[in-house]
């Protein structure tokens, strides 16, 4: 996999993204992790986000090993993201506590929380799948590499440098460590302009994703959407979905990039929520952009599935029709 402009390619042959993501698929027992692909296969996933941070000892590790296996026996690609911002499965949070630190935002600038953060991803990045005997920086079915889940650098001054001169250095080093695939960072793509009067475009979150993609070492850009978070009160949800999947997409040709909505969701009833999810899908086609990933889909919680589905998965339903149809429609673009 390579790019080449603002487009992704095997050889000489385009790719476009149509997939999920499952958080917890480097985390589950075998039977599991084939009910989640089965799933993915059904609606024409090419591609599956999933968390490598899940689990951290040498069990949950080999878990994600036979993931990483399985996805590619079934020729589905990766991308793996490396921490979480947040608290679940202990994020930056626990690198601030683990260090004494006063604020979430110094995790990016105190040495201990950096050399931390890099050794777990060359833990990672250079581990020996014990199924196919291949470091992970030669696996084939791990499409890209992502820094964290939605990193945030707010309430301090210079944030937007402190954040972008972390991202800078940490992709030159996962670019070291896997040169072979592609790298991205996995912010919710926050503007920054002049006179903005949305936290979305103001740059507060300490996130300028038209800088990020500017970066050498960063070969897509990422943006999530989420209207049922304070992102678009009093706003029409098909409207500002298009026009942010738009923004996004433009900004990514000004840097020659492609540009990735990895999440969207909403929690609403099925039919609503599947005939919003075909106009925002839609948008990405028509605008021809990299492709989309919806949060989430999964299996319920039970036997070998330990963990609680939030109001946004999809394990069945209307909204399976039109990702399928998606699917279908972007792979004759």
């Amino acid at each position: 996999m390579e790019r080449r402009q603002d487009g992704l390619f095997i050889g000489q042959e385009p790719f476009r993204i149509t997939g999920a993501n499952n958080y917890y698929l480097g985390n589950v027992e075998e039977a599991t992790v084939g009910g989640v692909l089965d799933l993915a296969e059904s609606i024409g996933c090419n591609t599956l986000r999933i968390w490598a941070f899940a689990g951290r000892d040498e069990a949950a590790l080999t878990r994600l090993d036979r993931a990483v296996d399985l996805a590619r026996q079934r020729g589905l690609r990766l991308i793996l993201t490396l921490e979480n911002y947040w608290k679940d499965f202990g994020g930056v949070p626990a690198y601030v506590k683990q260090f004494g630190l006063r604020k979430t935002a110094e995790f990016y600038r105190d040495l201990g929380c950096r050399a931390a953060y890099r050794e777990w991803v060359e833990q990672v990045i250079t581990r020996k799948n014990v199924f196919t005997g291949r470091q992970y920086s030669n696996e084939p079915a791990i499409l890209a590499w992502e820094l964290m889940n939605e990193p945030r650098c707010a309430h301090v001054v210079r944030r937007q440098e402190i954040l972008l001169e972390w991202i800078s250095e940490m992709t030159q080093a996962v670019r070291l460590m896997a040169p072979k695939q592609l790298i991205a960072v996995g912010d919710e793509g926050f503007f920054h302009w002049l006179d903005a009067k949305s936290w979305l475009y103001d740059g507060s979150q300490g996130v300028n994703c038209e800088a990020i993609l500017e970066l050498e070492t960063v070969d897509f850009g990422t943006y999530h959407l989420y209207i049922d978070q304070g992102w678009a009160s009093g706003n029409d949800a098909v409207a500002f979905g298009r026009r942010w999947i738009r923004e996004h997409i433009e900004a990514g040709r000004r840097t020659n990039k492609p540009a990735l909505l990895e999440e969207f969701g909403v929690a609403m009833e099925p039919e609503a929520r599947a005939e919003l999810y075909g106009e925002w899908l839609s948008e990405v086609n028509e605008q021809h952009g990299l492709g989309a990933l919806v949060w989430m889909i999964g299996l319920p919680e039970g036997p070998g599935q330990p963990y609680a589905l939030d109001p946004y998965a999809i394990t069945d339903g209307p909204e399976l029709a039109v990702l399928r149809k998606y699917a279908e429609t972007d792979q004759s673009l």
